[in-house]
């Protein structure tokens, strides 16, 4: 890469100061409003089967595309796509009232909630983290995402800064600890010999990238972690001292572990290390060099650790519809409180929000943010659910003889078990959860080839969008192809 136009674009993808929160919110909400609107329109639809590439098709066009445009083109009336989508979709509840019959709310909040091991929401929520995230490291270097969605220099509210925490986060809901029971002082030592074997492809991962980027000349930003330390390794830190801290905390005492954590090290922050970093001292060790990323460990830790936390509440649900309502409503309750927590901590008590300390405003942003979206997605699944299996409400009595009469009990079990899938959980969805650390390597990769290929800081607006269409295509139908294929690529 030409040092002139390095030098640009790392001046291009620095300094931003970000926007607000509640506009973070909103475009992030926008995901969990158009898996609602896909899985309404599957209802509608009440197609037999799925075929694979339609419904990419169609997913792309009602997921990815949505995502996309509210990131570039729509990037300045986000408020009023929302408002559109949501009209729409207040529009397909009271058509499907209108036209189907469903089951009385009593018999439906004792059904069975899922058929899965994994809940449905967490999986979409999970995806939509990723799908997110692989389309806005490429966006970000084009002129057609605005700058106020990339990453803040050192304080602030940017779309970016919200990656890394929540793939923290996401890492200790589906961490060891959160899914099972806490074991003996020995199955806890093997737990730390297992995540620091687990480690490993992420260390490698993060070694491989610096020599890339060091090798290529591609461009750095240096204050984002440090010379050498990586987003790889953060996520490989913080798997590993958690199954240590493991050791001498329970499990069951998460939350609490998050939050001492937190506070003791934004007081840490506070004596001493702010000004160690803020103030840019020469990079002459490897202490020194890498400052960015040891000094954000302890703040990643506690998200992981809150991560856990969660996990643990999910992983303890009973499998019927009326205890994720209540699930639904603890949500609220805690997103209230951390969203209370964030505003008062900023205006009154701590420094705004950094991804780059991983400080104690940044701990209750990602809380509330992750809690508020996962809430999001639970009652789009919670209205997706109470819609799927309901009656046309034309000749639904000879459609009821026609069931009696034609389907063994096990079949229809089986089939609505199948519906279950692939209506709550796209194609898309299940495709990258499949190999989600995968997709975001190629994701990554992809990057790199594209910036190495095109001036992407110059291209104009057409040719931007029809770069970024053909990427997300390109990821989705390779992400599909191997789910299709069972090809799992662990790493």
């Amino acid at each position: 890469m030409d040092d002139g136009y390095k030098v640009l674009h790392e001046t291009f993808v620095s300094g931003h100061t970000g926007t607000t929160a509640h506009e973070i919110l909103w475009v992030s909400a926008l995901l969990p409003l158009t898996l609602c609107l896909y899985g309404m329109v599957n209802v509608w639809r009440r197609p037999s089967h799925r075929a694979h590439f339609p419904t990419s098709v169609l997913e792309l066009v009602l997921i990815g595309c949505p995502l996309l445009l509210s990131l570039t083109l729509f990037a300045e009336v986000t408020y009023y796509f929302g408002l559109i989508l949501i009209a729409i979709l207040v529009m397909g509840v009271v058509t499907l009232r209108s036209t189907l019959i469903s089951r009385p709310w009593r018999l439906f909040l004792n059904e069975r909630f899922s058929h899965d091991r994994f809940l449905p929401y967490l999986t979409n929520y999970r995806a939509g983290m990723l799908l997110t995230t692989a389309v806005c490291i490429l966006a970000v270097d084009f002129p057609i995402f605005p700058r106020k969605f990339a990453k803040t220099e050192s304080f602030g509210f940017g779309l970016m800064d919200i990656g890394v925490g929540s793939f923290v986060f996401v890492g200790g809901m589906f961490s060891p600890a959160a899914q099972k029971v806490t074991g003996s002082y020995f199955s806890r030592m093997q737990g730390v010999k297992k995540s620091l074997i687990q480690s490993l492809p992420l260390i490698a991962l993060g070694l491989f990238r610096v020599v890339l980027v060091k090798g290529s000349g591609y461009h750095e930003h240096l204050t984002e972690y440090g010379v050498h330390w990586n987003f790889f390794l953060t996520l490989a830190v913080t798997k590993v001292l958690s199954s240590i801290l493991f050791l001498i905390v329970p499990v069951d005492w998460s939350w609490r572990a998050a939050l001492t954590l937190s506070l003791a090290h934004e007081s840490a922050l506070v004596v001493s290390y702010y000004d160690w970093v803020l103030e840019n001292p020469p990079r002459y060790d490897l202490v020194n060099a890498n400052r960015e990323g040891i000094v954000s460990s302890p703040g990643y830790l506690a998200i992981h650790l809150a991560g856990v936390a969660w996990g643990r509440q999910f992983a303890r649900l009973e499998n019927k519809v009326q205890d994720h309502i209540g699930q639904l409503k603890t949500i609220v309750v805690w997103s209230l409180i951390m969203w209370s927590s964030l505003y008062y901590s900023c205006h009154e008590l701590f420094r705004p929000t950094s991804r780059r300390f991983a400080n104690w405003t940044y701990f209750n942003w990602m809380v509330a943010c992750n809690l508020t979206l996962i809430g999001l997605f639970l009652l789009a699944d919670i209205v997706i659910l109470y819609f799927q299996d309901s009656k046309p409400k034309i000749n639904r009595h000879k459609f009821k003889d026609s069931n009696r009469k034609a389907t063994p009990p096990q079949t229809k079990v089986n089939q609505i078990t199948d519906a279950l899938k692939w209506i709550r959980v796209p194609l898309m969805n299940e495709a990258i959860n499949y190999n989600a650390l995968f997709y975001f390597l190629l994701a990554n990769l992809f990057t790199g080839s594209i910036n190495f290929i095109f001036q992407t800081i110059r291209t104009p607006t057409c040719p931007s969008l029809l770069i970024l269409i053909a990427y997300v295509t390109i990821l989705h139908f390779i992400s599909v192809f191997l789910h299709s294929a069972t090809v799992q690529i662990k790493m």
